[in-house]
């Protein structure tokens, strides 16, 4: 719902007057947003990768060679075009939110559990399994937010056989801040994209 109106219609029916209207003080009293949904959910959930922004703020080779191997390589400017991906996504007016996994991982044992670990400002490094991405997106676009959100995404195999991976990624989502307030955060802002 984008607007809501009143109407004041001087008519009944097949177009005749209404002869018993009589105009008269009308009052609408609204404190604050009026809603109709629950709450905000995204209507864009995109994957990215983690490191595309830390990419865009290479400034020479020697920075390139000391981060980690996906930015080292940068095969075929991927990590340019997730981040100019990720960019059109942000500036589409959109309910938006952006997931980074880190690297992704196959994992070979049962009976471990992994807990996700998710961060703003794109410092997280490790590795994710397939699975547990998909959980991840799936959480996102469930969860209620605040306005567009970008977040990396990395598992860690757990002490504690018996946490409950869903509950920890859920609270982990929910108190998750939009990119808008990445400067009260201490987060720098985004860098403009540099397709190359």
């Amino acid at each position: 719902i984008i607007s809501l109106g009143f109407v004041l219609s001087r008519y009944s029916y097949n177009r005749s007057t209404n002869t018993n209207c009589r105009p008269g003080k009308f009052l609408f009293r609204a404190s604050g947003a009026i809603t109709l949904y629950r709450e905000r959910r995204a209507q864009v959930v995109l994957v990215s990768s983690a490191a595309c922004e830390r990419n865009q703020m290479i400034s020479s080779e020697e920075e390139r060679m000391a981060d980690i191997p996906i930015v080292q390589l940068n095969p075929k400017s991927v990590l340019n075009a997730k981040y100019a991906g990720e960019c059109a996504v942000r500036n589409s007016g959109l309910d938006y939110v952006v997931v980074r996994p880190v690297g992704l991982k196959d994992r070979e044992g049962e009976g471990e559990v992994f807990v996700t670990e998710v961060s703003q400002g794109d410092t997280l490094a490790g590795t994710i399994s397939r699975d547990e991405v998909a959980r991840a997106v799936a959480e996102a676009a469930a969860v209620p937010h605040r306005g567009g959100g970008t977040f990396e995404v990395a598992s860690w195999e757990s002490p504690n056989k018996r946490v409950d991976p869903a509950a920890v990624l859920r609270r982990q989502l929910l108190s998750l801040q939009p990119d808008h307030r990445r400067p009260a955060l201490g987060i720098p802002p985004f860098p403009k994209p540099d397709c190359n």
